[in-house]
C-alpha cells in the first residue's frame, strides 16, 4: 500500500482509498499512464507479429532474403523472354488464324498450349461454318530458325501436330490468348 497527497489538502491519502479521511475528496484510483499504454500496445504489437511470421514454422525471413529470393537470375531472364516470345507467337498466329475465319466473330480458343521444349505452340478452336454450325479448328505453330503454321486444313498438318502436341504437356495459355483476342 502506497501514500500520495490528496490534491485538495494535501494530507496522506492510501492509494486503494476512494476518499480522502482528511477533507473527503473523492480520490482518483492511479491508472497506467498514456505513455505506459502505448509501450504495452507496442510489446504487444511486436509480439503478434513475431507469432504471426513464424506461424507457417520457417523462421520470419528478412528484407535482404526476400530480395535476394526474388533476384532475376540471367538464366530465369532469358528463360522469361523466351516464353514471352513463344506466348506472343502463339497469339499472333491465334489471331492470323482468326482473321482468315468466314465469321471472326464466332471464333473462341478452346485450349492454348506452349510446348516450351519444342518452342511451339498447340491451339484448338471452335469456328463458325458457313452453315452457321461450329467447326474444330487446330493450329500448330512451330518456332525457330525456320517458324512454319499450319491449320488443320493444311497438308502435313498431322505429322507436326503428332509429333508436336499429341500427348505432350505444355503450360496453359488459353487464358492469355483468348482476352487478347478479345481486346484486338
Amino acid at each position: 500500500m502506497a501514500l500520495r497527497a490528496c490534491k485538495e489538502c494535501g494530507a496522506q491519502v492510501s492509494t486503494d482509498a476512494v476518499t480522502c479521511p482528511a477533507c473527503g475528496k473523492p480520490q482518483k484510483r492511479q491508472t497506467m499512464g498514456c505513455g505506459a499504454g502505448l509501450v504495452l500496445m507496442v510489446l504487444v504489437g511486436v509480439l503478434a507479429s513475431t507469432l504471426v511470421d513464424s506461424c507457417d514454422g520457417q523462421p520470419a525471413k528478412t528484407e535482404r532474403q526476400e530480395k535476394a529470393a526474388n533476384k532475376k537470375t540471367p538464366e530465369r531472364t532469358a528463360q522469361e523472354m523466351k516464353e514471352s516470345a513463344l506466348d506472343q507467337a502463339a497469339y499472333l498466329a491465334a489471331r492470323a488464324l482468326r482473321d482468315s475465319m468466314r465469321n471472326p466473330e464466332r471464333f473462341s480458343v478452346s485450349e492454348a498450349l506452349a510446348m516450351d521444349a519444342t518452342n511451339s505452340a498447340c491451339i484448338t478452336a471452335r469456328a463458325e461454318n458457313g452453315f452457321g454450325g461450329m467447326n474444330v479448328v487446330q493450329l500448330v505453330y512451330a518456332g525457330g530458325p525456320k517458324p512454319t503454321l499450319l491449320s488443320s486444313e493444311d497438308g502435313g498438318f498431322s505429322r507436326a501436330w503428332n509429333s508436336k502436341c499429341a500427348g505432350q504437356s505444355g503450360r496453359d495459355i488459353t487464358r492469355f490468348i483468348q482476352v487478347a483476342l478479345d481486346l484486338l
